[in-house]
């Protein structure tokens, strides 16, 4: 077959192009002079895309048409202000109520009811239904036709339209059931803690989350800057650092707490009887008063002699830590305070690490403990956060606000690929 000639075929690419621009230029003027004909032109098109293609046009004359659709995000409890001062045209009393019913999507069912007179006002969706050519009603909402268009403009699916409807009114409204509550403002248990922007004690940033025991959902948090005159003291009350607070202090005195000799409050002591101190919490979640008694018992069993033991706070029984009860319940006799107590501590020390232990041991320190839960939840939430605002490098307090309110989202509702 003999080949063509190139000026043959660069003729014909041309005639072709002037082709599609002509039969291009004719749709456009349709396009321009009928709305409709486009849709009208192919009757078996899905619905659905034919009234995104309409909203579309619709919202280029959205100012100049009252009718068109237009939605406000607007708080239910400003809603319900609204008819505070409105009367009931039966009864003339302010007693208008509004009740939010049914959800489809972004569409919500609305009734406004008379308490008075027990009579149903209004029922109304919050956004129309869908209407083809014919005026035909379709069962989807306005709405959410119009939220599926827009996050799909954006690349987002299903799963990011759920978490911005979840972010709205979620967390609060699941907090509440928790706790069973209907009233307006309900106590809840919550941890909080703080962390800054860099490491060390020079940071000008710092952000602190409050956290709710039962859910798990960050319920608040607070931007700090020492710039703006805000600062937070926090009081350290572990046992530890306390007791190597007292041995300085003492010190200081001229009187020596510390040391090697036994019955010293050594460092070694010190992280023995913080350890006491937290498994007596935590073997009598519940309960404060055993709380205490078993924090009392790990300090008098450490200053315990053979001519003065002092175990009437330790448990009892054969089972017991306390090698000095459980002898006296299987009828023997106990063995030497040298060898079973492995934290000795003076008698002489009793009085003046005495008062940390009371603040340690208070029934208001104590009530607050009694869930025996840790802040294990804080550091992850704060993990989160300087994930996406790195500590290695400086930023500005918008920049860690952004942070902050992106790491809460996946803190609440887990990280999900949309």
């Amino acid at each position: 077959m003999p080949r063509q000639k190139r000026s043959s075929l660069v003729s014909k690419q041309k005639a072709n192009k002037r082709s599609c621009s002509e039969h291009y230029s004719h749709e456009t003027n349709v396009f321009r002079k009928d709305k409709t004909s486009i849709s009208s032109a192919l009757p078996k098109r899905n619905m659905r895309c034919q009234t995104l293609e309409d909203s579309c046009l619709n919202d280029l004359n959205c100012c100049e048409n009252s009718e068109a659709a237009h939605y406000v995000i607007m708080d239910v409890q400003f809603l319900k202000g609204l008819l505070k001062n409105l009367l009931c045209d039966v009864c003339k009393s302010y007693s208008l109520k509004i009740d939010i019913g049914e959800k489809l999507g972004f569409s919500r069912k609305i009734s406004i009811f008379c308490t008075s007179c027990d009579i149903i006002k209004s029922i109304n969706f919050t956004s129309r239904r869908i209407s083809d050519s014919e005026g035909n009603e379709n069962q989807s909402f306005d709405i959410n036709m119009r939220m599926v268009q827009s996050f799909l403009s954006f690349g987002k699916g299903y799963l990011a339209m759920e978490k911005f409807l979840k972010s709205l009114n979620y967390v609060r409204s699941q907090v509440k059931s928790a706790y069973q509550s209907n009233s307006t403002i309900t106590d809840i248990d919550v941890t909080f803690d703080g962390t800054w922007l860099t490491r060390g004690h020079s940071s000008q940033i710092g952000v602190g989350c409050v956290i709710d025991l039962l859910t798990g959902f960050v319920m608040d948090f607070l931007k700090l800057c020492r710039n703006a005159a805000l600062n937070v003291n926090t009081q350290n009350l572990r046992l530890g650092t306390s007791l190597r607070k007292a041995v300085k202090e003492w010190w200081a005195r001229g009187v020596s707490l510390g040391g090697k000799s036994r019955g010293s409050l050594k460092e070694e002591t010190i992280k023995k009887l913080s350890r006491y101190y937290q498994n007596a919490i935590r073997s009598n979640k519940g309960d404060v008063e055993a709380m205490k008694t078993a924090i009392y018992a790990t300090l008098f069993h450490s200053i315990s002699t053979d001519q003065k033991p002092q175990h009437f706070k330790c448990p009892t029984g054969k089972d017991s830590w306390c090698f000095f009860q459980a002898a006296l319940t299987r009828g023997e006799v106990p063995g030497p305070h040298v060898k079973h107590v492995k934290t000795p501590l003076k008698e002489t020390h009793l009085a003046k690490i005495m008062p940390i232990y009371q603040i340690l041991a208070s029934n208001e320190l104590l009530q607050r403990c009694i869930r025996c839960v840790t802040q294990n939840a804080n550091e992850n939430l704060h993990s989160i956060i300087w994930g996406k605002c790195s500590k290695e490098t400086s930023a500005t307090l918008r920049r860690v606000t952004i942070a902050v309110c992106d790491a809460v989202c996946e803190f609440n509702f887990g990280t999900k690929n949309h």
